[in-house]
């Protein structure tokens, strides 16, 4: 049965509590107060009762009540919660630990490592050295690591509506202070970048990880942007580009017979429609921030002679004048 990430910190606390030899058979409400506080939600004893069952009917849990001390107990001392991870376990940690080891040495490449390490101790499930010695998945990493070690903190922060303090450099600008509520982590092309609200610009906008240089954190009162939707801010946005007045537009783009079986199968926009498909290629409409947006710019090139703007007029102008200009390079 799939356990989700929240089940299984429950499943852990329950766990250690039971097993706790200085404070032996906890009570279903000392249960509830501490999967709440170690959690910081709101958990109902109606979800312990869930719990408790889940661990003894999915987990093969020993988990026993004594009613005269009132409170529950394993009815055998040698079991943990962790030690019935499965062999299908193992190996989907071993999954997960292949798409961490992109971070290299950040902190939730540590911090992960470490709860693998915890999980797998004492399990009775075990691979060989031979099945260990190398991995069968590679996943792609970005030739830098900066910015990875903000990742974990900031994830943290966003859960926690912690307020952080960083000092900030764009490229080719001299560096900022920004006070943020942090919102969202995105990823875009082996980059991460921070979505939150900035006291000093009073709006949400977004930070490149790798260009900040300090972070801190702050004890401001968490700003809650109610106009700040994560669907709705990337709605019209290709790649990381997000235009906080431009209005959205539609570009209609031809492609070449060969690229029709890709923008098919992986379209080139969520809000891609087909306009036409057929034995002279496949004509598309994307809705999105067209103007002064280098990550669709920089896409459209990439096709080369494979694709070609039917409209706006000014964005097949502005690919004209790029490809005059390769050529006139090309040709010195």
């Amino acid at each position: 049965m799939a356990t989700n990430k929240n089940a299984l910190r429950r499943y852990m606390i329950i766990d250690r509590c039971i097993r706790n030899s200085m404070s032996p058979f906890p009570s279903r409400d000392f249960l509830q107060k501490k999967v709440s506080e170690e959690l910081w939600e709101e958990i109902s004893v109606y979800q312990i009762d869930k719990d408790i069952s889940s661990l003894k009917n999915d987990h093969n849990a020993p988990i026993e009540y004594d009613r005269n001390r009132k409170g529950y107990y394993y009815s055998d001392d040698h079991y943990s919660f962790r030690n019935s991870i499965s062999e299908e376990d193992l190996w989907v940690l071993d999954f997960a630990a292949a798409a961490v080891q992109v971070y290299g040495h950040s902190h939730i490449n540590e911090k992960f490592t470490q709860l693998s390490d915890r999980l797998n101790t004492g399990t009775s499930s075990g691979r060989t050295e031979e099945e260990k010695k190398y991995s069968c998945i590679e996943i792609e990493g970005s030739v830098t690591k900066s910015g990875y070690e903000w990742l974990f903190d900031l994830y943290l922060f966003i859960n926690t509506h912690q307020v952080v303090a960083i000092n900030y450099m764009p490229f080719g600008r001299s560096s900022t202070t920004h006070t943020i509520s942090p919102y969202l982590l995105k990823q875009y092309q082996n980059r991460w970048y921070l979505i939150g609200f900035s006291e000093q610009r009073s709006r949400t906008q977004i930070f490149a990880l790798d260009r900040i240089l300090q972070m801190e954190k702050v004890k401001n009162h968490y700003t809650l942007d109610p106009d700040f939707d994560p669907v709705a801010y990337f709605r019209y946005s290709y790649g990381i580009h997000h235009s906080q007045n431009e209005v959205a537009e539609k570009v209609r783009l031809w492609f070449s017979v060969r690229q029709k079986p890709y923008l098919l199968t992986l379209p080139l926009h969520h809000s891609q429609q087909i306009i036409t498909d057929d034995e002279n290629g496949l004509v598309i409409e994307v809705e999105i921030y067209c103007r002064d947006n280098n990550d669709f710019l920089g896409k459209l090139l990439s096709y080369g002679d494979e694709v070609s703007v039917g409209s706006p007029a000014y964005l097949k102008e502005i690919l004209i004048s790029k490809a005059k200009s390769m050529l006139d390079k090309y040709g010195e």
